[in-house]
Parts: C-alpha cells; sequence; structure tokens
C-alpha cells in the first residue's frame, strides 16, 4: 500500500484507530496492574515475559495510532523501524513464554533455582536485541517489497513452533497429574493436593499462551495473505482490506481481555486495582505457592504461582 492509498481514503483509517486506542488503553491497565501486583503473585520469570509482551503490542497499538492518525505519515521509514521492532519482539517473546513454561514443567527445580532476576532480565534483552535484526536490515539494504514475504513465512514457523512446544509442554503436565494421581498415599496427600494446585494452573495458563497463538494465526494469516496478492496484482477491495487489517490491529489489542477471562488472578487484580473490590488470597494459591518454596528458605524469584 502506498502513501496515495492513505490520502484518498482516510475515513477507512477510523476502524483501525479505534482498535488501537481501546488496545493501548487495555495494556496501559494491565502493566499497572504487574506493577503494583496487589496480590503479590506476579514475581517471576512468567509474568516478566509476559509484561515485555505488553509492552511490544502497546508499541504496536500506540505506533499504528500515530501512523493512522497522520502523526508519523511524514517519518515513514522510522515507523516501519519502530513497528517492525515491536512486531519482533512480540513474537519472539511468545515463543519465549512458551519455551519458560517448558523448561518450568519439565524442569521445575532447575528452572526456579536458574531463573533469576539477572538472567530473567538478560532474556528480556535478548529478545529486543534479537527482534532489531529486521530493523537494521531497513536501515542498511533498505525496505524491498517481498520483505512481507520473508516477514510472514518466519511469523508463521515461529507460531507452529510455538503451538508445537504448548503441545509437548502440556502432554508433560498430563503425564504429571497422572503420576500424582496414582500416588494413594495419606502420608503425601498435602504435598499431592499442591502439587495438583500447581497442575491445574499451569494447565489454565498453558491453554491462555495456545489460545494467544491462534489468535495471532487467525488475525494475521489473512492481512498477510492479501497484501501479499496486493504485490502481484492490482487489487482495490477496500472492504475486504479493512477488514484484514482490522483483525491484525485486533491481534495486538485482545491479549488483555483474554487474560482477564481466563486467569484468575489476572482477573482479581483487576477487579481490587479498578473496581476497588478486596479479595482474600485463596488458601489453594498460598498452598501452591509453599510447595514451591523450600522449606526454611524465602522464596526466590520465579518461585511464586500466579
Amino acid at each position: 500500500m502506498g502513501e496515495d492509498f492513505f490520502v484518498e481514503f482516510e475515513y477507512t483509517n477510523i476502524p483501525y484507530l479505534i482498535i488501537c486506542f481501546f488496545g493501548a488503553i487495555s495494556h496501559i491497565f494491565l502493566l499497572n496492574g504487574f506493577i503494583k501486583d496487589p496480590l503479590k503473585c506476579f514475581k517471576n520469570s512468567k509474568t516478566y515475559l509476559m509484561a515485555n509482551l505488553e509492552v511490544a503490542d502497546l508499541s504496536v497499538c500506540l505506533i499504528a495510532f500515530c501512523y493512522r492518525f497522520g502523526a508519523l505519515r511524514s517519518h515513514r521509514l522510522l515507523a516501519e523501524i519502530l513497528l517492525s521492532l515491536a512486531l519482533g519482539s512480540s513474537a519472539v517473546t511468545i515463543v519465549s513464554v512458551s519455551i519458560d513454561r517448558y523448561f518450568m514443567i519439565t524442569y521445575p527445580i532447575r528452572h526456579r533455582n536458574f531463573m533469576t532476576g539477572k538472567v530473567t532480565s538478560l532474556w528480556l534483552a535478548c529478545i529486543w536485541l534479537i527482534s532489531a535484526v529486521l530493523p537494521s536490515k531497513f536501515l542498511i539494504f533498505g525496505n524491498k517489497k517481498y520483505d512481507l514475504i520473508a516477514a510472514s513465512v518466519v511469523g508463521f514457523i515461529l507460531n507452529f513452533f510455538t503451538i508445537a512446544v504448548c503441545a509437548f509442554t502440556g502432554y508433560n503436565l498430563k503425564r504429571q497429574s497422572r503420576n500424582i494421581r496414582l500416588q494413594n498415599s495419606a502420608a503425601i496427600g498435602i504435598e499431592n493436593r499442591a502439587q495438583e494446585i500447581r497442575i491445574l494452573q499451569e494447565k489454565r495458563f498453558l491453554n491462555t499462551i495456545i489460545l494467544v497463538a491462534c489468535v495471532v494465526a487467525v488475525c494475521m494469516i489473512p492481512a498477510s495473505i492479501f497484501h501479499q496478492l496486493l504485490l502481484f496484482r492490482s487489487l482495490e477491495e477496500k472492504i475486504i482490506l479493512i477488514v484484514f487489517n482490522s483483525l491484525y490491529y485486533i491481534n495486538f489489542a485482545v491479549n488483555p481481555l483474554i487474560y482477564v477471562m481466563r486467569l484468575p488472578n489476572y482477573r482479581k487484580t483487576f477487579l481490587r486495582l479498578y473496581v476497588k473490590r478486596n479479595f482474600a488470597v485463596e488458601q489453594n494459591h498460598n498452598v501452591s505457592q509453599y510447595s514451591l518454596d523450600v522449606p526454611g528458605r524465602p522464596a526466590r524469584f520465579g518461585t511464586t504461582a500466579c
């Protein structure tokens, strides 16, 4: 799409502006919940990765809003560089969350000891460095018309890898759950119960990540295919373009709603911060958190179940 399209059909930007605006607001609310943390359950590597995903998606919404509104129209290259950086960080972060959950489920003790605050910070820095590859290419070689095809292929591979890792993690969770049910000793009944609660929490979060990955595929694939067709044919179907582009932006705006609907602690955090409802921390949550900590030692970074 060129500049002429946006100049001629300015009214078509209205759906994108609305989606990006509400997406930015929802991401800001969720990031505020991470920072204030009223339930004291967000001090772990999973949450820091999720916060990084929120920052990346928030950046996409803000950049797209400014560009569609016309603020960055005279700085097209800058907008493309910033947008590519945010898009890359969003995709790589989703993959990172799935990998983090895999090691958390498969090697819980090693994960707890290894994923300190410093390691997580280094991981986040690596995500942004990897995401800077495509913007660096813009500065060195310029923007080629086939870049969108390459970006779509890479995005499809990352999305497929994410779902594959999540599926394998789910298989390990199911196997652990089956092993726990086979243990019927009364002496370790409390420990088994705590492990069952942890597995249920991990299953819920894992299903949420799979849902997020599916939303990425459903929202981004139609727009990618249509824009690739625009490279080779002169298509002017404005309605189809609006629908596909709207789906594209919805992908970066809808994640906070998915978290609030799917994850109880995210929902309670929202209600406590913005509706002023008080919730007592559930006893099962305390048992699950205690089961993940080493007796006699304070909780380490990354041990809190949320």
